[in-house]
This record gives structure tokens, sequence and C-alpha cells, in this order.
């Protein structure tokens, strides 16, 4: 190989890694579950960007994080009604259909 390939291919190692940005920390869930504010912050970020959001770890594990605290748990809902008092046992008798 001469000196004209040698510096070609140097040039082009350069660019390549001057061009590639570093991987961005995400936290995980959890984390994310654990630290509101940072959370926030970070979900109003993501959506201020959201072609690039989808992509991003950080932006996906955060916007998970949201949708678990902000739904909270099932068992923490109160009861709906939909089964009678006395009857708990969910099947249908014939002569409940309205």
């Amino acid at each position: 190989m001469n000196m004209n390939g040698i510096c070609a291919a140097a040039a082009v190692l350069c660019l390549t890694t001057a061009c590639t940005k570093p991987q961005e920390e995400a936290q995980t869930v959890d984390y994310y579950r654990a630290h509101p504010e940072e959370r926030r912050a970070l979900v109003q970020d993501c959506a201020n960007d959201p072609a690039r959001a989808r992509t991003r770890p950080a932006c996906i594990n955060a916007k998970a994080a949201e949708l678990r605290e902000s739904l909270g748990s099932v068992q923490d809902l109160p009861p709906m009604g939909l089964i009678p008092d006395g009857d708990k046992s969910g099947d249908a008798k014939s002569g409940d259909v309205r």
C-alpha cells in the first residue's frame, strides 16, 4: 500500500470516529420510578423531539416509568361494582341478562 492509500484510510477512520456520538447513559425503569423529578424532565425533553425519542433508550425507559407511575397498581383501584354483592363467582345466571 502506498503513502496516499495510508493517508486516505487514516482520514476516513478519523472522520468516522469524530462523527460518532457516544451512547447516552440510560437508567432502568425502576430508577426513573424512584426519581420522579428527573423522570418528568426527561419525558418533557423527549416529548419535544419525538422522532429521536423513539430510539433513545433513556426516553423509552422514562416514558415506561411515567406510564407505570401514572396508572398505579390495579390492586389500588376501588371496586367497580360490576358484580352484585353476594355473587362473587362472576358467573352470569340465565335471569340476569337485560
